[in-house]
């Protein structure tokens, strides 16, 4: 998008709750006024926003959940009046007119996520009209009264990538006009692991002083912030990934079964060549954790027979009976546990599928990739390839909101009964699950003029 106006100049936050704002809030605000002297600050409070006006705000606010009022209300404030929104705890190190000339403008958290504490645009702009969609009509309360407490990194994202973006850290400008920067430019701190990437193409950090949660988890990060200058955000990384319950069953069952099964491995290896040829092993991109590729292994089990123009037959016609045999009992699964081994599946998780599928999700179905992808899964043991896509991914979303250590071993033991009685294989007179081609609401259809 190629827009003549300017982004004003114009600090806005939010500061709801009415109670005094900490030392670091008002260090953060002095920041502010040193860097950028001609700048309007303009505070967003009860005073200035009505907390009734919108579904989500009203019941964020009743829970006294004032980060989440304040996911909504810069929103608001960027579309109708435009400007720099920043949140309280970040901290101006040098001044931001160089983005001004941008219709809009924010950056990366890490390497999966955008930040949401440093974000600019011009009034109007449509990219903020589509965030706001986001929560116009949305509860902020489950409906068993808990509260929703999706970060609004998370919903950025996630919007961001079904727009174009690659979710790598990395310098880009989407086709609605927006321009992402590394986490370097505005969020040089790795609250996660402790790391520092301060630089000089800093522009603001963000102390991420997480108010919103619960004291003891402050005091966790505070700690592990100091132990990550002893042995680096690398090694904390490492240490967070291992040292989870979930990550110490997939080692430990990955291992074990690599070595117990090596002979069923080789033989299984052995018949594919002699049966289809090669290559033994069919490799493919897949996307992983927030989408990321990997390459997944599996046994073949197709062969590679064309038509008389080259292209490659059907799944039914290159499917072999020694492949039925395979998928039977999920021998061709084996490969796989060598990607849990290396950290790119785990045992249980929604299952990886085609990079091509990744921009027709909808909002819901996204979030399926909000943890790691699995060999087995919730829709495996409750359907696997006799369910709708849809079906499939209303599971795989009720185990992202689920899932627990118990969860896991729960579906470990269905999916041994699952494979010893061979279930759910095909998908009606599918050998294999259609193409997923999306899924579009009823309104969508007449308005794009489907019938």
């Amino acid at each position: 998008m190629e827009t003549q106006a300017a982004i004003p100049k114009i600090i806005h936050y939010c500061w709801f709750g009415r109670g005094e704002k900490p030392a670091l809030v008002e260090r953060c605000i002095r920041s502010w006024r040193k860097h950028l002297p001609d700048y309007t600050i303009k505070e967003w409070n009860e005073n200035h926003f009505d907390v009734e006006s919108n579904r989500y705000v009203r019941e964020a606010y009743q829970a006294r959940k004032y980060a989440f009022v304040s996911d909504y209300v810069r929103l608001h404030a960027l579309y109708t009046e435009g400007g720099i929104y920043m949140d309280t705890d970040v901290e101006v190190v040098r001044s931001l007119d160089r983005f001004l000339t941008l219709g809009a403008f924010s950056g990366f958290e890490d390497d999966h996520f955008l930040q949401s504490g440093t974000m600019g645009a011009v009034a109007g702009h449509p990219w903020i009209r589509e965030l706001l969609d986001y929560y116009e009509g949305r509860p902020f309360l489950k409906p068993d009264g808990s509260p929703d407490t999706t970060t609004n990194t998370a919903v950025i994202s996630d919007i961001c990538r079904r727009e174009g973006l690659e979710l790598n850290g990395r310098l880009q400008t989407i086709a609605n006009g927006v321009t992402f920067y590394p986490r370097t430019y505005f969020s040089p701190y790795d609250y996660i692991n402790g790391g520092n990437y301060l630089s000089e193409e800093s522009y603001t950090i963000h102390h991420f002083a997480q108010s919103w949660l619960p004291l003891h988890v402050r005091l966790r990060s505070k700690l592990k912030r100091r132990i990550s200058r002893i042995v680096g955000p690398d090694n904390i990384a490492r240490m967070r990934d291992l040292l989870t319950p979930k990550r110490l069953l997939d080692l430990l069952v990955s291992c074990t079964l690599l070595l117990v099964l090596s002979p069923v491995i080789a033989a299984t290896a052995i018949l594919v060549r002699i049966k289809l040829g090669s290559p033994v092993v069919f490799r493919q991109q897949r996307p992983g954790l927030h989408g990321k590729p990997f390459h997944i292994y599996k046994f073949r089990t197709m062969t590679d027979a064309r038509d008389g123009e080259g292209r490659l037959l059907s799944d039914e016609l290159r499917l072999t009976r020694f492949g039925r045999l395979l998928r039977k009992y999920s021998l061709d699964e084996l490969p796989q546990l060598w990607n849990v081994a290396r950290g790119e599946l785990s045992l249980v998780g929604p299952r990886p599928l085609l990079m091509e599928y990744l921009p027709l999700y909808n909002e819901q179905q996204a979030r399926r990739h909000q943890v790691k992808p699995g060999i087995t899964g919730w829709s495996q043991v409750n359907g696997r390839n006799a369910l709708s896509w849809e079906e499939k991914f209303d599971l795989d979303v009720w185990y992202v909101d689920h899932r627990s250590f118990k969860l896991d071993l729960r579906i470990l033991f269905m999916t041994a009964g699952k494979v010893f009685r061979s279930e759910g294989i095909q998908n009606g007179n599918h050998v294999t699950m259609p193409v997923f081609r999306g899924t579009v609401l009823q309104d969508e259809h007449r308005e794009q003029g489907f019938q």
